[in-house]
């Protein structure tokens, strides 16, 4: 059964030069560009087989240097469920190398958004219902805030390791990871060294964080749950030397030292 996106790559515009040697189900290229609908342009060394069947289409790519849309990739792939802020990704600007299949393929290289730039090494497979991946990112003043729509939040920077990863929508994403994140923009304050050691599993983050920054040290343990309206925050942690001040949290000299247990609901009006 063909996909619907797929089938754009046959109906629609595309141009092709450069060398190419080989069959028609199983060639090589030297310094090949690709063009889709204008759409999506490619430029790389490349091995491929199976280019007259999408579902066993497999290529192995060198040198390779794209530029897209993440609007347009949802439109080639709209059987892929993705989370709608891939939108916010816009441009897409990707130097690197790719190996395998359409849907399950490893991919290493730099990668430049609108919102950010990262530098990726990934394995991702689309072929079932559930998306599975892992592999790294690091983040280079990726703008955290803008795309999870959270204005108090800037960008981010660090080292994030995905160990085991489904999905990719709030709703429905399980993903045991750890990160090492360099500096991170929060309420106008830019915190450095921070740890995270855990899972997140549709809307709920179980696991560890910790901070050592010069004006705060935090060490947390607990789980943080956001899949109903109310969020619920059910962790243990010690704080040390955390000037509220110099963290824009208060407008007054005030140091805190203390060990918290909580167990609560937020509402907009209170804390149960």
């Amino acid at each position: 059964m063909k996909k619907k996106g797929l089938e754009k790559l046959q109906r629609g515009k595309i141009s092709l030069n450069g060398k190419v040697s080989g069959l028609v189900n199983d060639f090589k290229t030297d310094n090949i560009e690709l063009s889709i609908q204008d759409q999506l342009v490619l430029s790389s060394d490349i091995q491929c087989k199976n280019l007259t069947d999408p579902e066993l289409l497999f290529f192995n790519v060198n040198n390779l240097k794209l530029n897209t849309t993440s609007s347009f990739i949802q439109e080639l792939f709209p059987e892929i469920k993705l989370s709608d802020r891939f939108q916010k990704f816009g441009n897409l600007d990707f130097n690197g190398s790719f190996f395998g299949f359409i849907r399950e393929f490893n991919t290493k290289g730099v990668l430049k958004t609108d919102i950010g730039k990262a530098d990726i090494d990934l394995y991702m497979n689309f072929k079932n219902k559930d998306i599975k991946y892992y592999g790294q990112l690091l983040l280079n003043d990726f703008k955290l805030g803008e795309f999870i729509d959270q204005k108090n939040v800037g960008s981010i920077g660090g080292k994030i390791f995905v160990l085991n990863g489904t999905n990719l929508t709030p709703e429905t994403i399980n993903s045991d990871f750890n990160a090492q994140i360099d500096s991170v923009e929060f309420n106008k304050y830019t915190y450095r060294n921070v740890k995270i050691d855990g899972i997140l599993k549709a809307k709920t983050f179980i696991g560890e964080l910790a901070v050592n920054d010069i004006n705060f040290d935090l060490k947390l343990n607990g789980k943080i749950d956001y899949q109903q309206s109310v969020p619920v925050f059910n962790f243990k942690a010690r704080i040390s030397e955390a000037d509220m001040k110099a963290l824009k949290l208060y407008d007054r000299e005030l140091f805190v030292n203390s060990d918290v247990e909580l167990d609560i609901l937020v509402t907009k009006q209170r804390i149960l």
